[in-house]
């Protein structure tokens, strides 16, 4: 169920908590990404994956990791 404004409401508790182990997931991806672009020498990739979730947490961006 979603509301006027774009806010998913959970129709049970168990809808909540697959909703927050989603958001979990998302995260994971990026920083897992963001480690094989470290590793590979890609320093740029691996910032700008970092960013991604830095922005979601309202924080200031890295130039560089």
């Amino acid at each position: 169920m979603v509301t006027a404004f774009g806010k998913h409401l959970p129709l049970k508790s168990a809808d909540q908590s697959y909703k927050d182990g989603y958001a979990y997931r998302l995260a994971e991806t990026y920083l897992l990404r963001a480690e094989d672009y470290l590793g590979a020498g890609d320093k740029e990739k691996a910032a700008a994956d970092i960013n991604i979730l830095r922005e979601r947490a309202n924080v200031k961006p890295v130039k560089s990791v």
